[in-house]
C-alpha cells in the first residue's frame, strides 16, 4: 500500500495500492470531496454505484440534501443507493429513535422525511431521474430467494417473528439512479415486483404510488393501569395471562425478573381491585412459552397446553390445582405427546364443556391446522376434515379463540406464507366443523399476535403485528350477529409507555 497525502489535506486522508482507494474526509466538504476523488483519477463519466449504510440520516436535513444533490451532479451515471431508517412516529419508531439519541447519534432527518413515499419524492426532487424504493420487510418476503430463506431458518431457532418484521418494515432500500435509460428500468420491473415498491420518475412526480393516502379511523384513548408502591410486574412476552375471581394470573413467557432475562417460571397475580401484586414461585409447572391456559371455574384448576421450551416442544397438558399448586396430567394418553406444539390457539367452551386447541407451529418453518379437541376428563378427540380449502382454516399460527356459545370462534393469524390473516372462523363444537363468518373482510385490518375477547355478541380485536401497514393493527369490534364491522386507531403512546401491541 501507498500512502499520497498533500499537505494541503492535513487532515484527510487518501490512500490507494492501485485497485482499490481508501479517502477520509467530511462528505459535505464538496470541493475537498471532489479534489480527493480526482487524487485517486475516479472517473465521473464511467457508471458509478454510490451506497449509504446508515449514514445520510445523521446529517442536518441541508447537508444531507446538498451530499445527495452533488452525487447525481458529478456522476453522469449513477445510482445512489441507501438503507436507512423510517416510520418514527409508531411504537417501535419512537423506540428506535429514543435508542439512537441515547447513544449520541440522533435521526435528523426521520422526522423530515419519514416514509418511503416522502424519499421517494425527495430523490427525485433532488435531480434523480427514477428512485426506486422498498422497505426490508418486503424485500425479504418477495425478493429473498427462498433457498436463503431456508438457509436462515436452519442456522438456529429464531422465534421473535413481531421483533423482526417491525424492525424490518422500519428500515428500507432506496436507489436514486441518474440515466439517461431510466425510463426503461421500470419497463423491466414485473407488475408483480411493482406491487412492492414505491417509485417516481423526474418527468412524473403526480405519481399516483406517491398520492396514496392513508384512512385514519377515530382514534381511541386510554390510560395505563396504575400498580400500587410494591406493584413490580416482570416485563415479558408469550405468556398467558387469565382473570380468575378478581386477579390476573400472569403464567410463563420470556423476559426479566430479579435483573435476569430468561424463560419464566413465576407465577404473577395484579388485583384489579387495588393494583396489589403477588408472586408465586412454589410450584411445579414448567417454565416456558408460546403456551395457552385456560380456568375451570367448577374445580378451579387452570389448565395448560404445550408451548415450548428452548428450542424443545413442551409435549404436555398440565392440570394446575390453584387452592394447592399441585400438577397433573390432563390425560394418560400416549396421543397427547405426538402433537405438541406452540404459538398455536385455544379456548374453552363452556356450553358443551370442551377445550379446542387450533393451529400452531410444529417446527420454525411449519405450522398446522389441525384441530384438537379434549373433554372435560382429558379424553382427546382429533378432528380430520375434507381437504377442500373452503372447508377448515388453512396452517397458520398466532391466531386468538374465544368462545361464542357453542362455538369456538378464530381470529387472524400469520400465515405459511408468511402473511397476516383477517379471517373469521367458526368452529362448531355440537357438529365439529368449521364455517367462514361472513363479514366485510376489506374493513378488518390483518394481524396476528393480537389479543381477541368476545362481549355478549361483540367480538374486540386489540393490537396485533401487521408489517404491511404504516400504523399497527388497533381496536376491531366485530358484531357476530349481523357482521357489522367497526376498527378504531389507538394512540402510539401514552406519554409514558409506547403502544407495542402485540401479543405473542
Amino acid at each position: 500500500m501507498t500512502a499520497r497525502q498533500s499537505e494541503y489535506f492535513n487532515v484527510f486522508l487518501a490512500i490507494t495500492n492501485g485497485r482499490y482507494a481508501l479517502i477520509g474526509v467530511d462528505i459535505r466538504d464538496s470541493m475537498t470531496l471532489n479534489t480527493l476523488l480526482h487524487s485517486v483519477h475516479v472517473n465521473d463519466l464511467k457508471p458509478t454505484l454510490c451506497i449509504s449504510e446508515v449514514v445520510l440520516t445523521y446529517m442536518g436535513m441541508r447537508s444531507c440534501n446538498r451530499v445527495i444533490q452533488w452525487i447525481q451532479e458529478v456522476f453522469q451515471e449513477c445510482i445512489l443507493c441507501t438503507y436507512e431508517q423510517v416510520i418514527p412516529d409508531d411504537g417501535f419508531g419512537q423506540v428506535m429513535v429514543g435508542h439512537f439519541s441515547k447513544l449520541g447519534s440522533p435521526l435528523k432527518c426521520i422526522h423530515t422525511y419519514p416514509s418511503a413515499e416522502s424519499h421517494v419524492e425527495r430523490y427525485t426532487q433532488l435531480g434523480f431521474d427514477l428512485s426506486i424504493c422498498i422497505n426490508m420487510h418486503s424485500f425479504n418476503l418477495y425478493h429473498l430467494p427462498s433457498t436463503e430463506h431456508s438457509r436462515i431458518s436452519s442456522l438456529e431457532l429464531f422465534d421473535e417473528t413481531e421483533e423482526w418484521q417491525s424492525k424490518c418494515a422500519h428500515y428500507i432500500l432506496l436507489f436514486g439512479i441518474r440515466s439517461s435509460t431510466a425510463n426503461k428500468w421500470l419497463e423491466i420491473i414485473s407488475d408483480d415486483c411493482q406491487k412492492h415498491i414505491v417509485h417516481a420518475l423526474k418527468t412524473n412526480l403526480t405519481s399516483t404510488t406517491l398520492a396514496r393516502k392513508l384512512d385514519h379511523p377515530t382514534v381511541l384513548t386510554f390510560e395505563p393501569y396504575k400498580l400500587t408502591s410494591n406493584g413490580k410486574y416482570a416485563q415479558r412476552f408469550g405468556h398467558q395471562s387469565l382473570l380468575i375471581d378478581r386477579d390476573i394470573w400472569t403464567i410463563g413467557g420470556f423476559g426479566a425478573i430479579d435483573g435476569r432475562h430468561r424463560r419464566l417460571k413465576t407465577i404473577e397475580l395484579l388485583n384489579i381491585d387495588n393494583g396489589i401484586t403477588q408472586r408465586l414461585d412454589n410450584h411445579k409447572l414448567d417454565e416456558c412459552v408460546f403456551h395457552t391456559c385456560h380456568i375451570y371455574p367448577a374445580t378451579r384448576q387452570i389448565l395448560c397446553f404445550y408451548g415450548r421450551t428452548n428450542p424443545r416442544l413442551l409435549n404436555s397438558c398440565i392440570k394446575f390445582d390453584i387452592d394447592s399448586s399441585l400438577t397433573s396430567p390432563l390425560s394418560n394418553e400416549n396421543s397427547v405427546e405426538s402433537v405438541g406444539r406452540w404459538r398455536h390457539c385455544s379456548c374453552y367452551v363452556e356450553e358443551t364443556d370442551i377445550i379446542v386447541i387450533f393451529g400452531g407451529k410444529l417446527s420454525v418453518t411449519q405450522s398446522t391446522n389441525e384441530t384438537i379437541c379434549f373433554t372435560r376428563d382429558g379424553k382427546m378427540i382429533r378432528q380430520e376434515f375434507s381437504s377442500s380449502q373452503n372447508s377448515v382454516p388453512s396452517a397458520r399460527h398466532s391466531s386468538r379463540m374465544c368462545s361464542y356459545k357453542h362455538y369456538a370462534v378464530l381470529s387472524g393469524g400469520l400465515l405459511e406464507n408468511e402473511l397476516p390473516t383477517n379471517e373469521i372462523w367458526l368452529f362448531d363444537t355440537k357438529q365439529m366443523q368449521w364455517t367462514l363468518f361472513q363479514t366485510d373482510l376489506s374493513t378488518i385490518v390483518p394481524r396476528y399476535s393480537h389479543s381477541a375477547h368476545i362481549i355478549g355478541d361483540m367480538m374486540l380485536l386489540l393490537g396485533g403485528m401487521n408489517a404491511h401497514r404504516r400504523y399497527p393493527p388497533g381496536l376491531c369490534k366485530i358484531n357476530l350477529c349481523d357482521g357489522n364491522v367497526i376498527e378504531y386507531e389507538i394512540p402510539v403512546s401514552t406519554g409514558i409507555h409506547y403502544s407495542l401491541t402485540h401479543y405473542p
